[in-house]
C-alpha cells in the first residue's frame, strides 16, 4: 500500500464523521496535533476542540502518528513526477519531501523575478506620463 492509498483511508476515516472535511483542513488539523499534543510534546495549555480530538483517535486507531499523517499530506502538494515516483516506490516519503522542498524554493525565486519583470513593464510601459519612469517617452 502506498502513501496516496494510506492517505485517501485516512481521509475516507475521517469523512464518516466529519463529511464535508477535505484534504487541507485535515492537514491543518494533523498539522496541529503533530506539533502540539502527540508523543513527547508538552501538552501544557493545550486544549484540543471535538474535531481535533476525534481525529486524533481516528489516527491512532488506525495506528498512524499525526507527524507521519501530516508528512503524507505534505507530498500530496509535491510536483506531479516526484508523486508519480512515490507512487512507483522509486522513492521514499523522505526524499520525495527534500525535492518538494527543493522544488518549493526554486519556484518561488522564479515566481520572484516573474513578478519583478512585469513590475518594470508596467513601469516602463504603462506609467502615466511624468512619473519618471526610466524608458518611459514623454510627450
Amino acid at each position: 500500500m502506498n502513501v496516496f492509498e494510506k492517505i485517501k483511508g485516512v481521509l475516507e476515516a475521517v469523512n464518516l464523521v466529519f463529511p464535508d472535511m477535505g484534504l487541507d483542513e485535515l492537514g491543518e488539523i494533523v498539522q496541529f496535533l503533530a506539533n502540539n499534543w502527540h508523543g513527547s510534546k508538552k501538552r501544557k495549555g493545550v486544549k484540543l476542540s471535538r474535531q481535533q480530538l476525534t481525529v486524533y483517535e481516528i489516527l491512532i486507531e488506525k495506528g498512524y502518528s499525526p507527524a507521519t499523517v501530516y508528512k503524507w499530506v505534505l507530498v500530496t502538494t509535491a510536483p506531479s513526477d516526484v508523486k508519480d515516483r512515490l507512487r512507483r516506490n522509486s522513492i521514499t516519503v523522505a526524499d520525495a519531501l527534500k525535492q518538494r522542498r527543493s522544488e518549493r524554493k526554486y519556484v518561488s525565486v522564479n515566481d520572484k523575478r516573474f513578478i519583478e519583470a512585469v513590475i518594470r513593464c508596467v513601469e516602463t510601459f504603462v506609467s502615466e506620463p511624468g512619473e519618471g519612469y526610466p524608458g518611459k517617452v514623454r510627450p
